[in-house]
């Protein structure tokens, strides 16, 4: 009987130390992250808060607010793919993307998508200058788009709350994330 006690009282500690198997998720989302930090540690970056992107599909956020843009033509030339079906070994593309409270460099806030609606139904004519003095630098993101090794992405971050041009390309080089 003693013998079953110690054996159960060591499985018990070993299953304790197991580590949590990350998902496909959390690894994208944990290498979005490590480049938005990356980009927005720059001193030129006046961002003070970072609008959530909206959960649903990088191609479906452009077709909703670029609609005359190929976005899809762009992604398939940026990464020298030939075709869409190619488009499914890409990270980011049908991803939900975390961003957990504190996970930004410390001067940047995120505004969660909750709340920028919230504001929206609020302030409804009164919007523009209700954001503005709210969050002064505000900058909106796309979820970023990896190549399967996490070594090149497309991704765009800039001043405001809405998207006009084609998203830079920037590649992982020697750690440090570097624009096209």
């Amino acid at each position: 009987m003693k013998k079953l006690c110690v054996f159960i009282l060591i499985i018990f500690i070993f299953s304790c130390n197991q580590k949590e198997v990350e998902t496909p998720s959390d690894i994208y989302s944990k290498k979005s992250i490590e480049l938005i930090n990356d980009v927005l540690s720059d001193e030129h970056n006046i961002c003070e808060c970072i609008l959530e992107p909206p959960n649903k599909s990088s191609l479906e956020t452009f077709a909703d607010e670029v609609p005359n843009f190929d976005y899809e033509k762009y992604i398939l030339e940026s990464f020298n793919l030939d075709n869409e079906s190619d488009l499914k070994t890409l990270h980011g593309i049908n991803d939900t993307l975390i961003l957990k409270p504190n996970a930004l460099v410390s001067n940047i806030r995120v505004i969660y998508r909750n709340e920028w609606d919230e504001i929206f139904s609020k302030y409804r004519f009164g919007i523009r200058d209700t954001i503005y003095k709210r969050y002064p630098y505000l900058c909106y993101l796309t979820k970023p788009i990896f190549d399967k090794d996490y070594k090149i992405a497309i991704v765009d971050i800039g001043i405001g709350s809405c998207l006009w041009h084609p998203p830079s390309k920037i590649r992982l080089i020697d750690g440090k994330w570097q624009f096209d």
